[in-house]
């Protein structure tokens, strides 16, 4: 099994002469915290006050993380342009983000020509790890902007040798499995269902290895894209907020092995907020080591997980992100012990082969809970049949409505979320 060309990567990166090391990592990321700090809280009046009466020299080790405080994204929304540690003309590109259902004003993500050379340099060296120079991977993700992920990406493959197909996020599958019969990729990479979509409606096209990214991505979804194509899935973890990358599979597709160099990963329980030890799951938080344009430190990402302290079957022995469990605010609760969120329906929707995409709703009325799914099926799938399907398949009783057919559309690039309707509105 060929080890994650990450770490040869993060040794180079870091200027390592000996074998890499969780010691090693550690002695960097605190060191280079510790700058990090010192850097933002001389530029950003947000970093200023936050850090007022933080002893720097104090933070030596993982453990000391929790001497700072907590940032999350409603910091980011309100304090946005304080955090901004260069001037504007230093400024490459901003990203505006917009949460599904939030009313105020959005996220604006700063990177200056450096921050994006950092993630194009992580790309270009994470796709090494599932491609080959002379192959060709077509891109199915947001390119047409300069800079965009997928415009970054086709960047950080010419760099090793790889050429780019730059698609673009699917609307037209007809098309884009058009495009991809003319140009025949070894690799392609999507948006996990709209990956799904297409490969159970054009199983002809083959490709050697589909990289996942920009959502959640389940267990079934990667099983059934293997299965339709006979192909290797890779799964990626990153938000803009982390500079579009954090994490990547090997080929033992155990955890995320992660961009050490750049960011700095720790887990918190959600409802405490306290540190927890490798192998624990809750929150995941990030800091990021390298970033100039707009410094996250302690970022609450509300994704939860856990890292995994076990060497990986790969060779590596640095820590990893186990798989994304889901989000913490998106996990609802309809009466005591019954919990259901967008990641249980995928595991239990995507494991039939009928199923290529659907949207859910929750709704109550005095005090009875329905779920009503949209559902988009190869057009055998029978509505009831489903609905007593989803019933059994949850450990809990719950009024269940399927509304299948051909209509249904997805919602392009925006990450898929359990909607919950209440009086007054949806949430």
């Amino acid at each position: 099994m060929k080890k994650s060309t990450l770490d040869n990567w993060l040794a180079a990166k870091i200027g390592l002469d000996e074998p890499i090391s969780r010691q090693s990592i550690e002695q960097y990321q605190m060191n280079t915290l510790r700058q990090t700090i010192l850097f933002a809280s001389a530029h950003s009046s947000f970093y200023a006050n936050l850090y007022a009466n933080v002893d720097t020299a104090s933070l030596n080790t993982y453990t000391d993380l929790a001497k700072l405080p907590l940032i999350c994204a409603e910091d980011i929304r309100n304090h946005g342009t304080k955090m901004v540690c260069l001037s504007q003309s230093e400024i490459k590109r901003i990203v505006s983000l917009t949460s599904s259902g939030s009313q105020g004003a959005p996220k604006r993500i700063y990177f200056s020509q450096e921050d994006l050379e950092l993630t194009l340099d992580f790309f270009a060296h994470g796709m090494d790890t599932l491609t080959e120079a002379g192959e060709r991977v077509m891109i199915c993700m947001p390119c047409a902007k300069p800079d965009s992920i997928g415009d970054l990406l086709a960047r950080g493959l010419k760099r090793i040798g790889v050429d780019a197909i730059k698609y673009g996020a699917i609307s037209d599958f007809a098309d884009a499995a058009g495009i991809a019969e003319q140009t025949k990729p070894d690799c392609l990479v999507g948006i996990p269902v709209q990956m799904l979509r297409l490969a159970s409606t054009f199983p002809g096209l083959r490709p050697r290895t589909v990289l996942l990214s920009a959502d959640y991505i389940s267990e079934a979804v990667k099983q059934r894209i293997a299965l339709a194509w006979n192909c290797e899935v890779y799964a990626h973890y990153g938000l803009t907020e982390s500079g579009l990358g954090g994490g990547l599979e090997c080929a033992a597709h155990n955890g995320y092995h992660l961009r050490h160099a750049d960011l700095l990963f720790e887990i918190i329980d959600p409802i405490t907020a306290e540190q927890l030890p490798d192998g624990k799951t809750g929150e995941v938080v990030f800091t990021t080591l390298t970033r100039e344009a707009m410094p996250l430190i302690r970022f609450r990402t509300g994704d939860i997980s856990r890292l995994l302290e076990a060497p990986c079957a790969c060779g590596s022995v640095l820590q990893r992100l186990d798989r994304i469990e889901g989000r913490h605010a998106n996990t609802l609760f309809c009466g005591q012990d019954k919990i259901l969120s967008i990641q249980l329906l995928d595991e239990i929707l995507f494991a039939r082969s009928d199923v290529l995409d659907y949207t859910p709703e929750l709704s109550c009325n005095n005090g009875s809970w329905l779920l009503t799914v949209k559902l988009l099926s190869d057009g055998e799938a029978k509505p009831s049949e489903i609905e007593a399907y989803i019933r059994a398949q949850l450990s809990f009783d719950l009024q269940v409505k399927v509304e299948a057919g051909l209509g249904f559309e997805t919602d392009g690039t925006k990450k898929r979320r359990l909607k919950m309707v209440v009086a007054g509105g949806m949430i």
